[in-house]
């Protein structure tokens, strides 16, 4: 059954919306060539490309290698005769997510579905959502397998654009045609109808050791040491698992995990002997750890502590745990089997079945160097191993190191040992712990309705997997899964039990706000540190540090609390997706090369040649290199990366090479080569000796084009941009540059490459211009008739800039989405009300329509929700009826078209019998100051987008009612230049009195010249004439950024542009005076700037009132612009009027204007309280006095209510006042 919907809009035009989703006749036009635009199409998706592109892993890989990962449950099922359960083991065998649908023909009806689209849950308020499907394999006995096929788990929504949504591949008519944007390029979700996006939040370098010194580390015993060293390890699901290692006092080194938020600490030398093969000795651990470096003091007292240690947990490894003829002190499998009978419990390894080696396994597999371990269905790999134990050496080596300070402790707030975590990780990771915990409520389940039904028996398989069947079915119609993953995106916040590896649990998605479509792209290029270092009042974490250059850009942050906290990566900058390479291949590419293989991959060669410095790939230790040949080697794989002559290693590796000199640094030395997800990366030119290399690059000769990585670039020596003409560098040039920039533009983002002639203005300006640029009242979509928002801003005559950014306002397509208008600016001081950041403006140029805009309203109503709930319905209405109501229709909602002011009616609600006559007949009116106009009223029936069918009234029950509302600039109103030069507008003067030049124009706005000197903004100065310029001859003018320097100067451009239109090289002007006709004694500075209104507007911000509600206990104002409340006059108002000498002002405000009340006191004993009125006598008396023998004197006297308040709550705690009165002349 189809949805009942409808769509009026004003005027003539009329649409309607059917279950089908909203039809359109027309393709909506571009404002470009339609030869561009799909050019302009790919850039807005590369923008939300680390999203998208984050999302598609998850669908395409991320779910079929959670269901490697994730291990078996196992458990006792339900006694039998014997008295013991039997054996169950649960796993999930095959993930799939299905495109979002709709049963038409209700919940539970598969038969007839249809494709459900992101424009329709928008206007339905519904979440764009699709299905999770999984099979499980459940065994029993560990024998008997019996397979469950796939069925449905739960409904989590889908990211827009992704491969799982239906908008994937249709072209721009396709979209329109569908009631999408014409330009739509994802990255978001739509969640009960709005969007929302999910925040790229900061996290550490995975596979990448980080040292920090701590005083909390020295809190942790007397033994502990400040310093500590953590390793976060990524698995091939992308979800992480950091260790953290400690260093005693007495040089041992103990390893710290962290399972269901409890600490456990762990032996350095117990993980070592779990690692390496049975029958090491300690002299080997010994070498193993010291190596090369027997000299260094401080290393080989480390090893011994380890080793000593080591020997005192040895007396625990048990004789049964050992290999056969083999002491336990030197077994491998018994020192495994210590660490599985020590944390089986914590890891939920309940199963009497289970060994302690068994469990051994699964923890060293599940918690210590994830990144090294083999899937959960894998067979142990002593090669793997042995790679754990290498990568701890190393690990140990650097601690040691750091310790004596032969290298320093790594900066945390650096680039370079960052990362950044993807929506798509965020959202793998919680679908994996929830996945998990679907399998722990059906053993919970099990257990439970074993219990429930004790007489029932189990001895057959059959009646045993009836049993687990309905648990699965059980724990599946909870639907947990289906909840927390919405909750995520609905609120921001994780509703995870084992911390998913992560400092914080809030702040993770946010309202993709459409305020204008510059603030809606800038969510996908947003990179937020994390709520956890916001709350810090630290400015250590907020600072710009020069290993960010070209990846976050410098300019692009707000000003306030989240300042460096929330930054914006730059136009170029990339995540890099996906799994990190393949140990199979990596092994297979360095055979290739001429390195020392590792003790992993070759017994001959158990300790590290002298001289040699580490290979290491994703953390994992590949060989040894010689330091003399380790630039060459160095290039070789770079120059492989480069050329893509195999596949395992991606253009996108970064490699980084760290002599020995470095190590003062910060950093130990190697070859380290990263190819996971998550790191930052951008373009350059790699300028290699090709003559000496033998490598032909014929089709390149300012070098090759190399992805580079935060950590790689703080070791290559990068020179500015290449000149493609000249292939020369431009200012300086770098012999010994190993690298040189694309552009020099390319280290700034997408918005602040917006900014026109950003270099010549001052810093902070052009940080202003981002943040104002984003509250811009512009052009925030194209489809506003298809959107729900509930508050929307509109430029009603917007144009684009005549002064732009070459670089990015034509490859983006800004002028789709124009931002502003373009506004004659005269630089003078005429009328007094101009002072500093105030604005004249023409009211002529107003009267023409200048910065107008438009503002929606939308309001949503459900009868089901309301008071009254499915016994109501709009109210039905006659001819007369609506003729005398004038802003209804006969079917209670308001008519489109119609003009509403304060009090009209909107609709009107009865019961189920009533009519608009009828008691219960309830009619919501029009509270809005503004008068406005009903744009369009949309019914739709939010049930079937959601799958479900509760009980419903008769009727229509829901409908979406849209206000449109026009906004002329009045004074109050907030205007900036692109320059970040933010006034607001103190005056609508009239044309006849303005200034006016020898051909008659008159300006449109006034500025007054003393804003310059203090903001320092020459780019608004060089915009005047650039913009005049193109304005008389009929072009565009570049603003990039650095195409001017000192032998070519901008104002030698503009002037001769302006010398050759007959105008005044400087671009001033000769303006007479609106008053008296006569010409200025000066020439004024005049020309066109790009202007842009703000949406911070009087009318929506304007709090005044005379009387109203006042607080029933208090008797003082209430607050709250919406209640009519007033404001707050605090104690620093107070403070500032009392300066000011204006005491009786303050007594009008606090008292008079407030709560001042007339009381009775009794001047005989100083009672508030004590005067009664006694209403038979008919006067007043105090009882106070009266129980004493006294005649009470009553006076009358005004006080604010609040202090006579106060005295009753005094009273109420036994505390008496007493006050004393005296006349006052």
């Amino acid at each position: 059954m189809e949805g009942k919907s409808r769509i009026q809009k004003s005027l003539t035009t009329k649409r309607k919306v059917s279950g089908n989703g909203l039809r359109r006749e027309s393709i909506q036009p571009s404002t470009l060539p339609l030869g561009s635009a799909d050019e302009h199409h790919q850039f807005l998706k590369s923008c939300v490309a680390p999203h998208v592109e984050s999302f598609d892993f998850v669908i395409g890989e991320g779910l079929h290698l959670i269901t490697e990962e994730i291990d078996p449950l196992i458990f006792r099922g339900p006694t039998k005769e014997d008295g013991k359960g039997e054996h169950i083991s649960i796993r999930i065998n095959h993930l799939s997510i299905q495109k979002p649908r709709v049963n038409l023909e209700g919940p539970g009806k598969v038969s007839n579905k249809r494709r459900i689209y992101p424009s329709e849950c928008k206007r339905a308020r519904a979440t764009y959502q699709g299905e999770l499907y999984g099979a499980f394999t459940v065994t029993y006995g560990k024998e008997e397998k019996v397979h469950i096929p796939s069925q449905r788990i739960a409904r989590i929504p889908i990211m827009v654009n992704s491969i799982a949504c239906h908008l994937r591949g249709m072209s721009r008519e396709e979209l329109v045609a569908q009631g999408e944007e014409e330009f739509e390029a994802g990255g978001t979700f739509i969640v009960n109808g709005g969007e929302r996006v999910i925040r790229l939040v900061v996290v550490p370098r995975s596979n990448h050791a980080i040292s920090a010194v701590r005083r909390a580390n020295e809190n942790r015993g007397a033994m502990f040491s400040d310093l500590s060293l953590s390793y976060r390890s990524m698995r091939r699901d992308l979800t992480t698992f950091t260790a953290h290692l400690h260093i005693f006092r007495s040089g041992a080194v103990r390893v710290r995990v962290t399972i269901n938020r409890n600490e456990y600490f762990i032996p350095a030398g117990v993980l070592l002997r779990a690692f390496l093969p049975s029958e090491t000795t300690d002299r080997e651990i010994y070498e193993l750890i010291v190596g090369e470096h027997s000299r260094n003091i401080a290393l080989s007292n480390a090893a011994i502590a380890i080793i000593k240690e080591l020997s005192e947990r040895s007396i625990y490894f048990r004789k049964k745990d050992t290999e056969p003829g083999m002491k336990p002190m030197v077994s491998r499998t018994a020192a495994t089997a210590y660490l599985g009978r020590s944390f089986r419990a914590i890891i939920e390894f309940d199963d009497e079945d289970t060994s302690n080696l068994e469990a051994g396994i699964a923890f060293l597999r599940k918690y210590i160097f994830v990144h090294l371990s083999v899937g959960a269905y894998e067979a142990p790999s002593e090669s793997l191993d042995r790679s754990k134990a290498d990568l701890l050496v190393l690990l140990i080596r650097k601690l040691v190191s750091t310790s004596t300070g032969d290298i320093e402790v790594d900066n945390q707030d650096a680039t370079s040992h960052q990362s950044v975590m993807t929506p798509g990780q965020l959202y793998l990771s919680l679908l994996k712990e929830k996945l998990e915990g679907l399998l722990r409520k059906v053993r919970a389940t099990v257990v439970r309705l074993g219990e429930k039904k004790r007489g029932t028996s189990y001895s057959s398989g059959q009646a045993l997997h009836s049993l687990v069947t309905e648990s699965l079915t059980n724990a599946i119609r909870s639907d947990l899964i289906s909840q927390h993953m919405n909750y995520l995106l609905s609120t921001g916040t994780l509703l995870k039990s084992s911390g998913l590896d992560l400092p914080q649990t809030q702040g993770y998605s946010v309202v993709a706000e459409r305020i204008n479509f510059l603030r809606f792209i800038s969510h996908f290029r947003a990179v937020h540190r994390g709520t956890f270092y916001a709350s810090m009042r630290s400015v250590s974490v907020r600072k710009l540090l020069p290993e960010a250059w070209g990846f976050i850009c410098p300019v692009h942050t707000p000003d306030g609390d989240p300042c460096g906290i929330l930054n914006h990566m730059s136009s170029t900058a990339v995540i890099t997706q996906g799994s990190m390479a393949k140990r199979e291949d990596i092994v297979d590419l360095f055979s290739d090369f001429n390195i020392t293989p590792a003790p992993a991959l070759s017994a001959a060669h158990a300790i590290s040649p002298l001289g040699a410095i580490p290979v290491v790939v994703d953390g994992r230790l590949i060989g040894f290199v010689e330091e003399t040949s380790a630039q060459e080697l160095a290039d070789q794989i770079r120059y492989t990366k480069i050329r893509t002559a195999v596949e395992s290693l991606s253009t996108k590796a970064e490699i980084i090479l760290i002599p020995e000199t470095h190590e003062k640094s910060g950093f130990q030395s190697g070859i380290y080569i990263h190819t996971c997800a998550g790191r930052l990366m951008r373009p350059v030119k790699w300028l290699a000796e090709i003559a000496s290399k033998n490598i032909s690059v014929n089709d390149d000769t300012c070098g090759l084009d190399e992805w580079i990585g935060t950590m790689e670039q703080v070791f290559l020596r990068i020179r500015p941009s290449v000149d493609n003409q000249t292939n020369s560098v431009n200012p300086i040039d770098m012999e010994a540059a190993t690298h040189a920039e694309i552009s020099p533009v390319s280290f700034l983002s997408v918005l602040a490459s917006l900014s026109p002639f950003p270099e010549m203005n001052q810093g902070p300006r052009n940080m202003f211009q981002c943040q104002m640029a984003k509250q811009t009242m512009g052009t925030p979509c194209h489809a506003i008739w298809n959107r729900m928002d509930a508050k929307v801003y509109r430029l009603t005559h917007p144009q684009v800039p005549i002064t732009r950014s070459a670089c990015m306002q034509d490859p983006m397509g800004a002028d789709l989405y124009p931002n502003g208008v373009n506004a004659v600016v005269a630089v003078i001081s005429y009328t007094g009300n101009d002072m500093e950041d105030a604005l004249v403006i023409n009211k002529a140029s107003l009267e023409r329509g200048f910065a107008h805009g438009t503002v929606y309203v939308n309001t949503r109503i459900n009868l089901d929700t309301m008071g009254g709930g499915k016994d109501t319905k709009f109210i039905p209405l006659t001819e007369e009826e609506t003729d005398t109501l004038k802003t209804v229709d006969r079917d209670g909602l308001p008519i489109v078209g119609a003009r509403v002011s304060l009090g009209s009616a909107l609709y009107g609600v009865c019961s189920r019998h009533g009519s608009a006559n009828s008691s219960d007949a309830q009619w919501t009116k029009y509270k809005s100051v503004e008068d406005g106009t009903i744009d369009e009223v949309t019914i739709y029936d939010s049930d079937m987008y959601r799958n479900t069918k509760g009980m419903r009234g008769p009727g229509i029950r829901e409908a979406n009612i849209r206000t449109r509302t026009s906004r002329r600039p009045c004074v109050g109103d907030k205007f900036a230049s692109r320059a970040g030069q933010k006034g607001t507008m103190s005056a609508a003067w009239p044309s006849e009195d303005m200034p006016f030049s020898e051909s008659g124009m008159t300006p449109d706005i006034l500025f007054n010249p003393n804003g310059f000197p203090s903001r320092m903004t020459i780019g608004m100065m060089v915009e005047i004439m650039s913009g005049k310029a193109g304005a008389l001859h009929g072009q565009f003018n570049d603003s990039s950024a650095f195409q001017f320097d000192e032998d070519h100067r901008a104002i030698d451009f503009f002037a001769e542009q302006l010398t050759k239109a007959g105008y005044e090289h400087a671009g001033n002007e000769t303006l007479y005076s609106g008053y008296t006709g006569e010409p200025f004694e000066v020439s004024i500075f005049t020309g066109v700037v790009h202007y842009q209104r703000l949406r911070h507007m009087v009318l929506d911000k304007f709090q005044v009132r005379t009387t109203g509600r006042v607080h029933p206990l208090f008797r003082q104002p209430i607050k709250g612009r919406k209640k009519g409340g007033a404001i707050r006059f605090g104690e620093m108002e107070r403070d500032g009027l009392l300066a000011h000498g204006a005491s009786f002002l303050l007594r009008d405000r606090l008292a008079m204007a407030s709560d001042m009340h007339v009381v009775r006191v009794c001047s005989t004993c100083g009672s508030l309280l004590g005067p009664t009125h006694r209403k038979t006598e008919g006067d007043v008396i105090c009882r106070s006095c009266v129980a004493e023998g006294r005649d009470g004197v009553i006076e009358r006297i005004s006080m604010p209510y609040s202090f006579k308040y106060l005295t009753n709550e005094l009273a109420a705690m036994n505390i008496r006042t007493i006050f004393s009165l005296k006349e006052v002349m």
